[in-house]
Formats: structure tokens, sequence, C-alpha cells
């Protein structure tokens, strides 16, 4: 099933303010000496948007994978978002009070919005390897609540598609290993498009890539699974998500 999520997705993360910091590392050894280099950049992560509603609130599983010298490492971070408005994801965000998934509180941003991303003394994040329990303090605003999804995550195993991008040929982004998702967001650079939970690839024509600018890039697939649920007369919109990045050149 997929789900109706408003078009205007690049407003929608900008808003999120969640940029996510996603580290790729590549070593490389020739016949003197072992060197490492590390290549960073900003992505924001692919989170569906309703146009109805009363709050959303995503629970991310970010996977990557790193090179090291003795193989590839998989990694798992739990971030965690939430905004909370008055009817529609209209970008006037409300205040909330204390914002919790887990036991772990997210920082209220300058517009009101919520978010968690790791730190030095916590390097992968929320555990979300049970279960999803968020708890919401309440303010003059938005009433007090606590709600446990049911739906558990969406399976991906890894982006397969080549790591060059050429924008006058149009690129095809693909990954395997997809289950149990409601929808799936497909995003290369800016360009983003959503499709069907069945779905295991998505191509970006010519023209879709024609803004992106030229380089290092990041490509991310994020399978997502959705439920609603009220509280106190109010509908909230509960996301488990599951994303994998790869850096990939445009040119």
């Amino acid at each position: 099933m997929m789900y109706t999520v408003s078009k205007d997705f690049k407003l929608f993360l900008a808003l999120f303010l969640l940029a996510i910091s996603v580290v790729f590392v590549s070593c490389k050894k020739d016949e003197e000496e072992e060197e490492e280099e590390e290549t960073s950049a900003q992505a924001d992560s692919p989170t569906p948007s309703f146009s109805a509603g009363n709050g959303a609130l995503v629970a991310i599983k970010s996977q990557s994978t790193t090179q090291s010298p003795i193989g590839p490492v998989e990694t798992t971070i739990g971030l965690g978002v939430a905004v909370f408005y008055s009817n529609g994801n209209n970008g006037a965000f409300l205040d909330a009070g204390s914002v919790k998934v887990n036991s772990t509180a997210l920082s209220k941003q300058s517009n009101s919005s919520y978010v968690f991303q790791p730190g030095v003394t916590n390097t992968t994040g929320i555990d979300y390897n049970s279960s999803v329990v968020w708890s919401v303090a309440g303010a003059s605003s938005v009433s007090a609540f606590s709600h446990t999804t049911s739906i558990g995550f969406p399976s991906i195993s890894a982006i397969t598609s080549g790591d060059k991008v050429t924008k006058s040929s149009g690129y095809t982004l693909t990954a395997s290993g997809i289950s149990g998702a409601d929808s799936i967001i497909f995003q290369v650079g800016s360009a983003v498009k959503t499709v069907a939970g069945s779905s295991s690839s998505c191509t970006f024509s010519a023209s879709e890539l024609s803004a992106e600018p030229t380089g290092t890039s990041i490509a991310q697939v994020a399978a997502y699974k959705l439920e609603e649920a009220s509280y106190n007369g109010k509908t909230y919109h509960f996301v488990n998500e599951t994303v994998v990045s790869k850096t990939v050149t445009i040119e």
C-alpha cells in the first residue's frame, strides 16, 4: 500500500532541519603504506510529509557500510524526528513540551520541530531493537500522550546501483532486500520520488536530475511503515523508517 503524502518534500525536509551526517570511509593500500581517506557529506534523510492530521513522529534506522582494512563494516544508527501542527503540515509547528522515543529525549529546534542525532557519547543513537515507544509531555497546544508502535521496521539490504550518476542519461536507483514497506522514498541528491512498497528501483530522468550540482553527492533509499492513532481528539502519524545510503558522483 502506498500512502498519500505531500508533494513538497524539499520544503518538508528543510523544515525538519534533519541534516544527517553520513560518513563513508574508503581505505587504499599500496606497496609501501596504507592510507585511509574519509569523505563526509550532509544529506537530508528522506521522510514522508502528511497533508492532514496533527503531527508526525518518525523513528529512523539509518544503515551504512564503511570500508575498513578488515573489510566492510555495517553500521546502524537510530534517529528520531517529531513535529506537531494544528491541522496538516503547513510549516507552523507547535510546542509539545518534552518529546522522547525509547526514553531518549529529542532536541527542540528553533521552529519547534524535534530532532535526535547521535553525538560523541552515543554514536549509535536510539536503540530500536525491541520496540518504539513515544512519550509526549505536552504543552499548551498539544496534550500529553504515549504511544507504542506495532508495525515494526521494513528491511533493506543495500543500494546495488552504480556510484556514477550521469545527468544527461538519467539514473536508476536500485536497492536489494526490501520487504515489509508501505511505501519507499528514493532520493538522489535533492531529487526525490515516492513509490509503492513493492518496488525495488526508481528511475530519475535527465530533466529530473538537471538541477543537481556535479560532484560528490548521496543516494538514499528509505522504506517506511505507517500507522495512525488518535489521542485527545487529534490524529498523529507514526512512521518507522529504514534508510540506506551510498555516496555517488554526479557528472
